[in-house]
């Protein structure tokens, strides 16, 4: 399949590269915080807030 020259820099998927990335680093050992998941339009959950240390 030929793809337009203009979608070129489309095909690298970072979430991809990054998962990649986080498996290596596993496998060598390395402890792992993955904070690449959530929603930063949606408010923090109270439950998450509770247990938050004061800012």
């Amino acid at each position: 399949m030929h793809i337009a020259q203009r979608m070129q820099p489309l095909q690298a998927n970072v979430f991809a590269d990054m998962d990649r990335a986080k498996a290596r680093a596993r496998a060598a050992g390395q402890d792992i915080i993955d904070l690449s998941l959530g929603s930063s339009d949606l408010p923090v959950a109270p439950h998450v807030l509770e247990r938050s240390p004061p800012l």
